[in-house]
């Protein structure tokens, strides 16, 4: 797998170059439509073109540096494909576009008491924050988190806030190159996040670089600065609809190659697709067992094409409900946040000599030894 992924690296530019090629990816060789499980250097195209209408270098070869590739025509049923600004990056920047970790397993989770029934459909897009794009970045789940966040407390209370994906991201143990744990965040938000505008998301974190826990942040900022009251993990599939009536809730999934190329419509995994990561998105509403309402960070240069109930909403997705993964997150938005207490500074080396000089002297002297220690700075 090692030299397959070395060759994707080398060769992935000249490949996406040629015509009719929407990406290129890292999976196994089809054969008589069979999966041979040999590693393979997946090329989507949008239409398969006989080798004869082609010109010699436009010619996909059978196998780069040893590896066999595997031509697969990207014309998908029930959405559209095509070039986005994630379809063109390099194989490393589509992965750190994948920093979703999570520790909560679906049987651990005790099903909520719960009134109601779902209503069939729901949908919380005109509440939601404009979309943003995270850059090269591994940290989807804060934008999931803060999107989610945003919009239900526009939805409790009309107000458009814009939180800080840069202080619940670093300041929760987050790396742009790993990514982050969406338990980890979530706890962070319970202690309190950062407005936007008080530690805005930097050109250097978009490019990949990391920061300081709240490095550059505004003095005071808990003023404005919002906490959640609590969180909970939720894997009946019955009770995260019915959550879903009241409000957007916090998502992973497992990312297959082809969602990269995702213009519009609802989107379904394709054979032969494989995975690349796991992705943080905001599930926004649903229709039954048709789709769910997806909020991406990915920019509006993906989803160009995408339209929900009507309205024209680049950036977001309508996606298969069973490819999410089966634990989603409600979380409970509270109110302001009460200022940090800054830990002890502790106290200089000569203080703690003289300390440990004094008590042992006291030592000395109530064991009636005539002796006694200094101490010289």
């Amino acid at each position: 797998m090692s030299e397959q992924k070395e060759a994707l690296n080398k060769h992935w530019q000249e490949l996406v170059k040629l015509p009719n090629v929407l990406n290129t990816g890292a999976g196994t060789k089809l054969k008589q439509g069979k999966d041979t499980g040999i590693p393979a250097i997946v090329v989507y195209v949008s239409k398969k073109v006989s080798e004869i209408e082609l010109a010699a270098e436009q010619i996909i070869p059978k196998e780069i540096e040893g590896v066999p590739t595997d031509v697969i025509e990207l014309a998908p049923k029930t959405w559209t494909a095509g070039k986005t600004s994630v379809s063109q990056l390099s194989p490393e920047d589509q992965l750190r576009k994948l920093g979703a970790h999570t520790t909560t397993l679906p049987e651990e989770i005790k099903p909520l008491i719960m009134a109601g029934q779902p209503s069939g459909q729901s949908d919380w897009t005109a509440y939601a924050n404009f979309i943003q794009d995270q850059g090269h970045c591994g940290s989807c789940v804060a934008f999931d988190i803060t999107g989610v966040w945003e919009a239900k407390v526009n939805i409790s209370s009309g107000q458009l806030i814009k939180l800080s994906e840069s202080h619940l991201f670093f300041c929760s143990g987050g790396y742009c190159r790993y990514g982050s744990i969406v338990e980890n965040l979530l706890n962070r938000a319970l202690k309190g996040v950062c407005l936007e505008s008080c530690l805005p998301y930097s050109g250097n974190v978009y490019a990949g670089s990391d920061e300081r826990c709240a490095q550059g942040i505004c003095q005071d900022w808990w003023l404005g600065g919002k906490k959640l009251a609590s969180w909970q993990a939720v894997s009946d599939s019955n009770q995260i609809l019915t959550l879903l009536d009241s409000g957007p809730l916090v998502a992973t999934f497992q990312v297959p190659q082809s969602f990269l190329n995702y213009t519009g419509g609802i989107y379904t995994r394709l054979p032969n697709d494989p995975i690349v990561g796991r992705h943080g998105v905001g599930i926004f509403g649903y229709s039954a067992n048709c789709y769910k309402i997806l909020r991406n960070s990915w920019g509006t240069d993906w989803a160009q094409n995408c339209n929900i109930n009507g309205k024209a909403r680049p950036g977001w997705c309508m996606i298969d409900p069973a490819l999410l993964d089966g634990v989603m997150y409600d979380i409970k938005p509270n109110g302001p946040v009460e200022p940090e207490p800054e830990p002890p500074t502790p106290p200089p080396p000569c203080k703690w000599a003289s300390l440990f000089t004094n008590t042992v002297n006291q030592v000395l002297k109530i064991t009636g030894h005539s002796g006694q220690i200094t101490y010289k700075q």
